[in-house]
């Protein structure tokens, strides 16, 4: 089974896979992630190009772990609320958060990332609902099925950079006018790499970036109904691990230009 159907963009999805299951392998894990283990196995992807993909797979195990948090927070706080995974790929967070006490979560990708995770992620919790739609457009929103009291936390991981930013900005109006009220999780490349992709060192494959932001605050600045909540850097977990790029990170005239975070953002009513 391989991957080379899928466009560029869609095929980074194999990145966070990867980076998962290296995590569950490592010594001392910040998590575990079995199903990733599985997926590399069924999937055996050319991994080539991440051979010397030490900051992306840091990267994305921290970011595993900090979405994890937030999720678990929010969901614990709003007992039968609603998750809405945008471009979910192969993600297997709704596997690994299954005790929580949501009531529904749905994963949302392009159906032919939809048709390929269906294939090798076998779900039988009747909770989890798939949506195969392109996340840009407003059609799956009709799909969503929502009281008028539940809470929705919507989560973006590993997209909005690969959208302009005229994209990112009509993207986050039109879910600021279907979910108002709603908390979004949204993740934003730190804008070096964003400007100097060929420094990136897993995403080799021609997808290329666009999106991102200097300073989380100016996405209000996009939309009267959208308010940053706050901010959490992938440097907060596991500093050992990052090597020098944390103490630069660190440093407050540098951090904006490299720190890679995860954006929370509400919608107002």
């Amino acid at each position: 089974m391989d991957i080379d159907h899928l466009s560029a963009v869609s095929q980074t999805l194999i990145i966070p896979v990867w980076a998962r299951a290296m995590e569950s392998r490592h010594a001392q894990p910040l998590f575990e992630d079995r199903l990733a283990e599985e997926l590399m196995n069924r999937l055996k992807p050319d991994t080539s190009d991440f051979q010397n993909a030490k900051l992306s797979q840091v990267g994305t195990a921290c970011r595993t772990v900090i979405f994890d948090e937030e999720v678990t927070d929010f969901i614990e706080k709003h007992p039968q609320s609603i998750v809405i995974n945008l471009g979910a790929g192969l993600d297997t967070r709704a596997f690994r958060l299954s005790r929580l006490p949501f009531a529904a979560w749905y994963e949302i990708d392009l159906p032919e990332v939809m048709a390929l995770r269906e294939s090798l992620l076998a779900n039988a919790d009747p909770r989890v609902h798939t949506i195969a739609a392109d996340v840009l457009k407003p059609e799956w929103c009709e799909k969503i099925v929502k009281e008028a009291d539940q809470a929705v936390l919507m989560i973006a991981e590993g997209l909005s950079m690969y959208f302009s930013e005229a994209q990112v900005r009509a993207w986050l109006s039109l879910l600021a006018s279907r979910f108002p009220g709603a908390l979004m999780l949204l993740e934003a490349l730190c804008p070096l790499m964003a400007h100097n992709q060929r420094l990136h060192d897993a995403v080799k494959n021609g997808a290329r970036f666009q999106w991102t932001v200097r300073h989380s605050r100016d996405i209000e600045s996009y939309d009267s109904r959208l308010s940053w909540v706050g901010d959490r850097l992938l440097i907060e977990k596991a500093p050992a691990r990052w090597g020098i790029y944390y103490f630069f990170a660190r440093l407050p005239w540098l951090g904006t230009w490299l720190n890679q975070r995860i954006v929370k953002i509400r919608f107002q009513q």
